[in-house]
C-alpha cells in the first residue's frame, strides 16, 4: 500500500487535444518559476527546485520529504524516507554542499532566497511527520529559514487537500485528492508567489498538450498537459507554475482528476499563471516503474537528483520550451 501511496506521475494525454503553443505565441517570464508537488511528485519538485534554484524561486511539497532523502536507495525510500528514524540531515545537506562544490547544482546561494511551503497531513499514515519536517529543516541549514513555511494542521490522510473537490478528507483512495476545506493549491501559491487574492470557482482558460516524446528514455509519458488563462494566450506576460502528481494520480490512472480538480487552474487564472503538469509513464521493466512516479531513488541513474539527472533535463527542457533560453 505504502508502494501506492508514495508516488508521483502523470500519464498520456489525449492526441485529439491542441498542440501547445511554440514560446512566440506565448510570453512567460523565464524567472520567477514555481513548482510543487505532492508525495513523490513533492520529492521530485524539491530536486527540481535544487537543481534549478538559480531559476526557480519557490517550491511547495505536500506529503513529502527532503532533498536526496533516499540516498539513490530503493529500500531506504520505502522505509525511512516514509516512516521515519535515521533521516541523517546532516548528511543530506553535506550531500548538497558537495553537489554544488562539483557544479552539479547551482550554487546554495539562491536557495536563501526561495520561499519555501511544506505540507504534512495530520491524519497522513504514509509519511510521518518528522521526514516531512527534515524539509523544513533541510532549508533551514542551507539559507536563513525566513520563508519557509509549515502547515500541520490539517486533518488530512495522504492526499492533495482541496475546498471541496474530490474524497472524504480522511478517506485514502484514488485520486488522491481530498475535500477538506482547505485550499492547498490556493495556499502554496499565494505563498510562493508572495500575493493574496481569491479566485473564481470556474475557471476559464484552455488545456493544451505539449509532446514529451523525446523524453521517453527518461520515462516519461509521451504527452504533458498545459493550461493557459486566457489572459496569457496572447501579448500578456505570465508566470509558470510546474505542478508535480504522485504514483497513480496521472492521467493514465485517473485521467484528468488531478490536472482539473487539485484547485491550481482557478489560481492561474487569477494570478497571471500557465501550469505545467508533465507526466511519467507507468512501465514494467527498464526501468521497473508500475506506478508511474518520479524519480526520487534512482532508477535513472546515480545522477537522479543533479542538474544531470534525466528527469531533471526533461523537466528543465520543458520549461525552456515554454519560456525560450534561460536568462
Amino acid at each position: 500500500m505504502r508502494r501506492v501511496l508514495l508516488a508521483v506521475a502523470l500519464g498520456a494525454l489525449a492526441a485529439c487535444q491542441p498542440e501547445a503553443p511554440a514560446p512566440s505565441e506565448m510570453r512567460i517570464s523565464p524567472t520567477g518559476i514555481t513548482v510543487s508537488g505532492m508525495s513523490a511528485g513533492g520529492y521530485m519538485a524539491m530536486q527540481l527546485h535544487v537543481a534549478m534554484s538559480d531559476r526557480i524561486s519557490g517550491v511547495a511539497t505536500l506529503g513529502a520529504g527532503p532533498y536526496w532523502c533516499s540516498m539513490g536507495q530503493l529500500p531506504r525510500a520505502l522505509s525511512t524516507c516514509m516512516a521515519g528514524g535515521d533521516i541523517r540531515i546532516d548528511e543530506l545537506t553535506h550531500h548538497a554542499r558537495d553537489a554544488a562544490a562539483a557544479g552539479k547544482i547551482p550554487t546554495l546561494n539562491h536557495l536563501r532566497d526561495a520561499r519555501v511551503w511544506v505540507f504534512h497531513g495530520r491524519a497522513d499514515p504514509v509519511i510521518s511527520a518528522d521526514v516531512v519536517y527534515a524539509a523544513v529543516d533541510f532549508y533551514e541549514q542551507l539559507g536563513d529559514g525566513r520563508a519557509v513555511k509549515y502547515i500541520d494542521e490539517v486533518d488530512v490522510t495522504h492526499g492533495f487537500p482541496t475546498e471541496s473537490a474530490g474524497g472524504d478528507c480522511k478517506t485514502m483512495a484514488t485520486p488522491f485528492i481530498n475535500a477538506c476545506g482547505y485550499d492547498g493549491a490556493g495556499e502554496l501559491l499565494k505563498f510562493l508567489l508572495d500575493r493574496d487574492g481569491t479566485a473564481d470557482a470556474a475557471v476559464t482558460g484552455e488545456y493544451r498538450v505539449i509532446d514529451q516524446r523525446e523524453f521517453s528514455a527518461a520515462g516519461l509519458a509521451d504527452e504533458a498537459l498545459l493550461y493557459v488563462p486566457p489572459q496569457c494566450a496572447g501579448d500578456k506576460e505570465c508566470g509558470l507554475h510546474v505542478a508535480l502528481h504522485g504514483c497513480q494520480q496521472s492521467t493514465e490512472f485517473v485521467e484528468r482528476q488531478f490536472v482539473e480538480n487539485a484547485g491550481y487552474n482557478r489560481w492561474a487564472d487569477a494570478f497571471d499563471l500557465v501550469v505545467l503538469y508533465p507526466q511519467v509513464r507507468a512501465s514494467s521493466a527498464d526501468p521497473a516503474n508500475p506506478l508511474g512516479c518520479w524519480d526520487w531513488w534512482g532508477y535513472t541513474g546515480s545522477d537522479f537528483a543533479s542538474a544531470s539527472g534525466p528527469q531533471i533535463v526533461a523537466l528543465t527542457s520543458l520549461i525552456d520550451g515554454l519560456t525560450g533560453s534561460p536568462p
